[in-house]
């Protein structure tokens, strides 16, 4: 039986919690997660989208009304947001299940990032850590035998680090209907790789799709907009992924923007 200790203020119990396992591989955090997602109840799709940045406030005077203008503001305000850390609630549902955990995440970009999910009493049922291509799974809830369709941790990197993983190959913004500007992110070879809605006026991302061979694999939105320590962050998120009939209704219960967050809180358990 793995200690699973409660996500506390204090920071020290939080780095010794959880010693179920220590893969160093893309691979290996990938299979961790297949084997988790029956214990999370399709929780483990909540790894995806605590970190992503958005807003529904006016933008800065300076973004204009040109669709690139638009997009420009878009990625200044989340470049602008270099640590974060987010406390909030998920529900997921899949046919007649539904799921309830608590979470915990920490991002300092570019290439960290440590997700901490929780039971409503505090168990701990994953530590997720990833520190450019090292990934550290702690999975104290795992059972032998269990299965799910894979989750990648490109996904991960998307959600939580943003950047070039969010807005892969080149972007290109047009006008469309609803006040809305439409944004593509294609690979070299024309393959579509990400889609955005944005809102022209304030300069808010509406929702995003990631795709998959002309088909779309996660699809987000965002809602309850805050201005949040000097910029705009969604308090309300939803996710869906279309092949596996899974939808996810995220609540964050508090932000910290920019905080000081010390190399040793991306250390994995041991």
């Amino acid at each position: 039986m793995v200690r699973t200790p409660v996500w506390g203020a204090a920071r020290s119990a939080a780095m010794k919690a959880d010693r179920a396992a220590d893969p160093r591989s893309r691979a290996a955090g990938t299979a961790a997660l297949q084997r988790l997602a029956p214990r999370l109840g399709w929780m483990g799709v909540a790894l995806l989208v605590a970190g992503c940045a958005a807003a529904k406030p006016a933008p800065p005077a300076a973004c204009g009304n040109e669709p690139a203008a638009v997009l420009g503001c878009v990625r200044a305000r989340e470049d602008a947001v270099r640590s974060l850390r987010a406390r909030f609630a998920a529900t997921t549902h899949r046919e007649a299940e539904s799921h309830r955990s608590l979470g915990v995440l920490l991002v300092s970009k570019p290439q960290r990032f440590r997700l901490r999910l929780m039971l409503p009493l505090g168990l701990t049922i994953l530590d997720y850590v990833r520190e450019g291509e090292r990934i550290s799974v702690a999975l104290p809830l795992q059972e032998e035998g269990d299965a799910a369709p894979s989750f990648a941790d490109l996904d991960l990197a998307e959600a939580f680090l943003r950047g070039p993983f969010a807005f892969p190959g080149a972007c290109t913004a047009v006008a469309a209907d609803g006040g809305e500007v439409a944004v593509e992110c294609r690979a070299a070879d024309g393959a579509l790789l990400r889609s955005f809605r944005l809102d022209a006026a304030s300069a808010t991302i509406v929702a995003e799709t990631s795709w998959r061979d002309g088909e779309p694999r996660l699809e987000l939105r965002y809602a309850d907009y805050r201005p949040t320590a000097g910029t705009l962050l969604p308090w309300r998120i939803s996710l869906a992924y279309p092949d596996r009939a899974v939808t996810l209704a995220i609540e964050i219960e508090r932000y910290e923007v920019n905080p000081a967050l010390p190399a040793e809180l991306f250390q994995p358990p041991t």
